[in-house]
Formats: structure tokens, C-alpha cells, sequence
């Protein structure tokens, strides 16, 4: 079972380990990689076109929506109408 060192040196010694094992560059090529994809992404004409995307996917999705709503609202009062019609057309047959 491991157990974490408890004296200043068994850490340190752990840290020179664990610096042996990453490359010298390694820090630069972290900071440069995370700082890579921003730069690229932060230009005015991506930020707009994203935020153009975006509010075309979102008009998309309410249209779609509505009009699934109505379609189901209009099936739902039509087929109240038919029933409405119906008992009025056979109340309209008695006597």
C-alpha cells in the first residue's frame, strides 16, 4: 500500500522523480498549446460568425417548434369540431 512521504525530503525526491519524467520543454509546449486556440478563436470575424450560427440554430429550432405546437393545437381543435358537429347533427335528427 502507498502512503504519502511525511518528511520534506522523501518530497522532494518525489518531485525530482517526477520532473525526470517529463520533457525540459514541457511547461512551454502546455502554455503554448492552451494559448493556441484562443488566439485563433478570439478574432472579431469567428466571434461573429459563432454568434450568427448560433442565433440561426436557435430561429431554427423555435420555427420548428411552433410549428409543431400549432400543428398539434389545430388536430387537437379539429377534432373537438367533429365532435361538436356530431352530437349537433344528431341532435338536429330528433324529433
Amino acid at each position: 500500500m502507498n502512503t504519502t512521504p511525511d518528511s520534506p525530503e522523501a518530497w522532494q525526491a518525489l518531485r525530482r522523480r517526477a520532473a525526470a519524467q517529463l520533457p525540459s520543454d514541457f511547461a512551454d509546449r502546455v502554455l503554448r498549446a492552451l494559448h493556441a486556440p484562443a488566439a485563433a478563436v478570439c478574432t472579431p470575424t469567428a466571434q461573429l460568425f459563432i454568434a450568427a450560427c448560433t442565433a440561426a440554430v436557435c430561429l431554427l429550432v423555435v420555427v420548428l417548434v411552433h410549428a409543431h405546437d400549432t400543428r398539434e393545437t389545430n388536430q387537437a381543435a379539429l377534432a373537438d369540431w367533429q365532435k361538436i358537429s356530431a352530437q349537433a347533427d344528431s341532435f338536429a335528427s330528433v324529433p
